[in-house]
């Protein structure tokens, strides 16, 4: 890390860099970026060693600039987000200010990688898309799609090997598909806030198959099928595949996953903003980065408001020849799998329903410890209310 500009830190698995809202190269004292060597290394699998409309080889302290514009963005744009929900909730006369930039990074969703990579090898996926730079990662043989104006804003933008999805409101017509069959990990925060991105999936799933992770919008009664097949046209098939109720699932958002109560003991299931930032990412007064503070390489501290508030409903889009041969190729071993991830990552079994076609009568899977906690009921998986979960390691 030394070599490419970035400074070891006092916790060994964060880095420091000069690097921020001043322009690059000058002296910025002590006042530096805190990031994860994760996201730094991620961020790097992402760029490349030449530009890719001039050819020009970059230096290593246009990366240290390039990571900190496309990280400040994505934690400047959910800050926002969060301050202005709070606002709502509180009933402040003057809420905070918003803008069509910030409102898009609270539609990206952030799940555990164990529950995405089953998800790439179950239906073979090849791209997530719709995601940023604090929940992208390397599973997928191709680059992902981002959000952010960023990424290509920036003088030394043309390095990245990313492409930039832009669900820009005011814009018209149809939409162009993703070129991959592809992952979303989406947030609903409110009806309609997607249907620009729902234009697009459905434009893929024209062609080939599109899995949809959303976390569904703030509701009294749960939503049926029919309010996503809204946004589909006849030659494409949603069908549902997972449904886990509220409390079962670790779903973050663009900037991180929700916070430890703060430090006077107000819980995490309320509104108040926390005081701690153990699991989301910040900056301070200056516009300088902030890492999490609870962070800890490969495991997910756990804690009660890290759980999902509504359902997530994991959907597959695409044309109707390719649906049933899609899930003919789900096996047995597949679901007992998610039933294991899902019992590590939370602590109990949760899977509520799966859809096994075929494979109907396939044994449910046991835990490795303790009583089986739920079973084959007509088809689908059926469990017990999740207990709470504890601050042991999850993933």
């Amino acid at each position: 890390m030394r070599s490419s500009g970035f400074m070891r830190h006092s916790d060994p698995d964060l880095v420091t860099w000069q690097a921020g809202p001043a322009a690059p190269g000058c002296d910025m004292g002590t006042n530096t970026s805190v990031a994860t060597k994760e996201r730094i290394t991620c961020l790097c699998a992402m760029w490349g060693q030449k530009d890719a409309i001039s050819g020009e080889t970059c230096a290593a302290a246009d990366f240290q600039q390039a990571a900190y514009e496309v990280l400040y963005e994505c934690v400047g744009s959910m800050r926002k987000v969060l301050e202005h929900a709070n606002a709502k909730t509180r009933n402040v006369k003057q809420h905070p200010r918003m803008n069509g930039n910030a409102m898009r990074f609270d539609m990206i969703g952030q799940l555990p990688l164990e529950i995405i990579g089953w998800l790439r090898d179950a239906f073979h996926l090849e791209q997530e898309v719709v995601t940023s730079a604090l929940t992208l990662n390397c599973l997928f043989a191709v680059a992902p799609t981002v959000l952010g104006t960023s990424w290509g804003d920036s003088p030394v933008g043309g390095h990245w090997r990313v492409s930039v999805d832009d669900f820009c409101a005011t814009k018209t017509g149809p939409v162009a598909p993703w070129s991959h069959r592809c992952l979303l990990v989406m947030n609903e925060p409110r009806d309609g806030a997607l249907l620009r991105v729902c234009e697009k999936i459905n434009a893929t799933a024209r062609l080939r198959q599109v899995v949809v992770v959303i976390h569904e919008r703030p509701g009294e009664k749960r939503l049926s099928l029919k309010h996503y097949r809204r946004y589909t046209t006849n030659d494409v098939t949603c069908t549902e595949l997972v449904i886990l109720p509220a409390g079962t699932v670790s779903f973050g958002h663009a900037a991180g996953w929700n916070d430890y109560a703060d430090r006077n003991g107000t819980s995490d299931n309320t509104n108040t903003a926390s005081k701690r930032h153990s699991h989301t990412w910040t900056c301070d007064e200056d516009g300088h980065l902030v890492a999490p503070d609870a962070h800890c390489p490969g495991i997910l501290r756990r804690h009660d408001g890290l759980l999902n508030k509504r359902d997530v409903r994991i959907l597959l889009l695409c044309p109707p020849r390719v649906t049933k041969k899609t899930l003919e190729t789900i096996r047995a071993s597949h679901v007992h799998k998610l039933a294991f991830l899902e019992e590590q990552v939370v602590g109990v079994l949760v899977i509520q329903k799966m859809d096994l076609c075929g494979l109907v009568q396939a044994p449910p899977p046991k835990p490795l410890s303790g009583p089986p906690r739920g079973g084959l009921v007509g088809g689908s998986f059926r469990a017990k209310d999740p207990g709470r979960t504890d601050d042991r390691g999850g993933m």
